[in-house]
Parts: structure tokens; sequence; C-alpha cells
């Protein structure tokens, strides 16, 4: 029963972790991610008592499934999940475009945590050194 609720926490975090690195996923994308996780989860808790049975012929076969289970959402996650660009995740890493920290701190925002912008901050640090700079040309 724990090894199962870990599969389902796992699953749980791989939907996490695609909507905090790519979390400008339009009008659809939070449907589609709320859609998705149940989903997965009822299909992980399937192979999950597939996996048992198999684990009485070969415990290595059994972890095997279920992290091929793991794989396979993570790689229909990444191909099919709606992008504000029309361009899914699977096609950004295919091009080299990893997610960067904007799109984390995207993420937060969109669910209503309030972090750093360094980008903002290091534009005002910019600033105030230029103003200090003129001050002292003048």
């Amino acid at each position: 029963m724990i090894m199962l609720l870990l599969r389902l926490a796992a699953v749980a975090a791989v939907h996490l972790a695609f909507f905090a690195f790519y979390p400008d996923t339009g009008p659809a994308g939070n449907w589609y991610l709320w859609i998705s996780l149940p989903l997965w989860a009822v299909f992980i808790v399937f192979i999950s008592a597939g996996a048992g049975l198999i684990k009485f012929v070969s415990k290595p076969a059994g972890a095997l499934l279920n992290a091929a289970a793991l794989g396979l959402m993570a790689f229909v996650l990444a191909a099919t999940m709606p992008q504000h660009s029309g361009v899914s995740p699977l096609k950004r890493l295919k091009a080299g475009e990893l997610p960067r920290r904007a799109d984390l701190g995207s993420a937060l925002r969109r669910v209503g945590v309030k972090g750093s912008d360094p980008a903002g901050e290091l534009k005002e640090e910019v600033r105030r050194e230029a103003k200090k700079t003129l001050k002292r040309l003048k």
C-alpha cells in the first residue's frame, strides 16, 4: 500500500513539474492537467496491480514495468501538453530549449506565490548605479 501511495505521489510530482517548468499552457492547460492527473493515477494503479503479479516471478521486471509506466506518462505529457505558443514541451526539449528560471517564476505567480523577480531587481540595481555614475560625472 505504501508503494502505491509513492507511485501516486510520483504521478502528481511529474504533473507538478510539467506545470512548473512549462506554465504557459493557455486556457486549456489547467483543464488538461486536472483531467490528466486522475486518468494517469488510475492507469498507474492498474499497472501497479499488474506489476505486483509480475513481481512474484521477477522483482526487477515489476520495477521495470512501473518505471516504464512513469516514463510513458512523462513522454505523453511532454508530447500533448497544450502550450500558448502551440509548441509542445517535447518539441521544445528536442530543439534544445530547456525550461528557464522565469518559467518557474511564472508558474508560481499563477498559483498566487509572489516571488522575487531577479531580472527586475537587476534592472533596478543597474539604474541606481547608472544614476550614481552620472552624478559623479557632472
